[in-house]
């Protein structure tokens, strides 16, 4: 999969969270501190900067008092980045942490799996 499509992937799923979200209930809303924290990863995506997405996502699972649904996407996202930079026995290991966590909604777990 092209590098550019995985981002382009990425934005749909993140932006499908966040029209579910709107439509459903709380329980989809990222904090803003996760947010801000995809943003910047967005970004260091788009740049190629693997590494440090990584590094961000992984440091922001670290917290304690971080929300399933919060988790599950960063673990989703990692798996998006695990994926561009080819490794892909843990972007698999990323996805299916993040659809086991049964935080997401299920048409993103659907498309989650589906990335598999």
């Amino acid at each position: 999969m092209n590098k550019s499509r995985l981002i382009l992937i990425f934005i749909l799923l993140f932006v499908s969270c966040l029209v579910q979200a709107n439509e459903e209930d709380k329980r989809y809303l990222l904090s803003k501190e996760t947010y801000d924290l995809l943003m910047v990863v967005q970004e260091a995506m788009e740049a190629e900067k693997y590494q440090i997405v990584i590094q961000k996502l992984n440091s922001h699972l670290d917290k304690d008092d971080i929300k399933p649904y919060d988790m599950a996407v960063v673990k989703q996202t990692l798996g998006y980045a695990y994926n561009a930079m080819g490794d892909y026995k843990l972007s698999i290991e990323s996805f299916v942490k993040a659809v086991t966590a049964n935080a997401l909604p299920d048409n993103v777990a659907h498309d989650s799996i589906e990335s598999l």
